[in-house]
């Protein structure tokens, strides 16, 4: 046996110290003993009120219980295969921090009160003209249960798809009809209720005035973005409803569908809140969006249908009307694992001439198998993606081919 020497001793010593704040801070409820409590030593004060579990984050919370802080963070990490996208081009091979995330969440239930602060660290998660990490910064206030309010940069209640975290997806990543249509984030006041006229949940709604312009944007000349959804849940409310797999497989079925539209007078941008400034100046832009989502014993249905269309004078330079739609269904096995099938179509708005449009007609399909660890807090997702276009442009590379293998771990 080794001999228990004075730097072994000193080690043991700051090991049990280190140790012992986790053991007290993982009581499974605010004033519930822990298992073998009544062994250790009183829970020290700095201690106390601080609440640790995987998938929920830190929470502090204050003596009487009137105020609670969470901090949660998650990463994605990615290997991706692509072929080459231009002719001459090599195809690629790479390794990224596909999302990096930080989420603060402050709430005061007196005052039905509450704060959501999410950062972003990850090269993508950043604004390519405004390299700041700021993704959401909310106020929410919910002391009306048909007329909450939200105000600060928020993601526009658009599109399901885009509703629907990063970390949910059933896939390594969203849709190319997502990619194209989506409304992406704002800021603006947006008036809300998940229980509207207290019909048990079956009726929500969201709508907004935002600023035009996008997230961590301040465009001049914009004007305001108007935004509205309603969504119909026939069957009852479900609290997974933004998680794209059914990891709950109960035997109950949950419907929801969802309609929206936006209007936007005075768009700088071909995607409205996002993409390359119009070089002519600003359009009149009108958005659609239908969708679905029905889950029941493991299987999950998700489609949407989206439309934009840009007004634009003759000579304008390309237009940027568009239509998609998406299907997704997968099934999660007893075992935690799903198998999961996607289509996505995407193509110039009927009436706008192809030739005249920014917009290119393909479609995708993708393939994955996903293994839920500790559902989304711990996964692993494997999908292949491949690209096809009716009439691809010259000097383009099609059919395009994708592999990505992603692991996520949200604490």
């Amino acid at each position: 046996m080794q001999s228990l020497t004075p730097s072994r001793i000193a080690l043991v010593a700051w090991l049990w110290v280190a140790g012992a704040p986790l053991v007290t801070a993982a009581a499974p409820a605010p004033g519930a003993p822990a298992e073998g409590e009544a062994e250790l030593d009183p829970v020290r004060p700095e201690a106390a009120g601080l609440f640790v579990e995987f998938g929920r984050g830190a929470t502090f919370k204050s003596p009487g219980g009137d105020f609670a802080l969470t901090l949660r963070g998650r990463v994605q990490t990615r290997a991706s295969f692509s072929n080459a996208r231009v002719v001459g081009d090599p195809d690629d091979i790479s390794f990224q921090i596909r999302r990096a995330r930080v989420v603060l969440l402050g709430d005061t239930p007196a005052q039905h009160v509450q704060l959501y602060i999410q950062l972003g660290f990850g090269a993508r998660d950043l604004d390519l003209e405004r390299e700041v990490p700021l993704r959401d910064a909310q106020v929410i206030w919910t002391g009306l249960r048909d007329a909450s309010l939200r105000v600060g940069q928020m993601k526009v209640p658009f599109n399901r798809e885009r509703l629907v975290s990063s970390s949910a997806l059933q896939f390594a990543d969203r849709s190319i009809v997502n990619a194209e249509l989506n409304l992406d984030r704002d800021v603006g006041v947006q008036a809300f209720s998940n229980d509207l006229f207290g019909w048990g949940g079956r009726l929500v709604y969201l709508a907004g005035v935002y600023g035009g312009a996008g997230r961590n944007r301040t465009d001049q000349g914009t004007g305001l973005l108007y935004v509205a959804r309603l969504q119909f849940n026939p069957l009852g409310p479900f609290k997974d409803v933004l998680s794209e797999a059914d990891l709950l497989r109960s035997p109950r079925p949950r419907l929801a569908i969802g309609l929206a539209a936006g209007y936007h007078p005075q768009a700088r941008r071909l995607r409205t809140t996002h993409g390359a400034l119009f070089a002519e100046g600003p359009r009149s832009t009108t958005h659609g969006a239908v969708d679905l989502a029905l889950k029941w014993a493991g299987w999950s249905l998700t489609g949407e249908v989206l439309a934009r269309r840009t007004r634009q004078a003759e000579g304008d330079g390309p237009g940027a009307s568009a239509l998609g739609a998406m299907g997704a269904l997968g099934h999660v096995f007893a075992n935690r694992a799903e198998l999961a099938v996607r289509w996505a179509h995407l193509r110039p708005l009927p009436g706008e001439p192809a030739e005249q449009s920014q917009v290119v007609a393909k479609h995708h399909l993708t393939a994955g198998v996903g293994y839920y660890f500790a559902g989304h807090n711990l996964k692993l997702q494997l999908d292949y993606d491949l690209g096809l276009a009716a009439d691809p442009p010259a000097g383009e590379v099609w059919p395009r081919h994708e592999g990505r293998a992603q692991l996520q771990l949200f604490f």
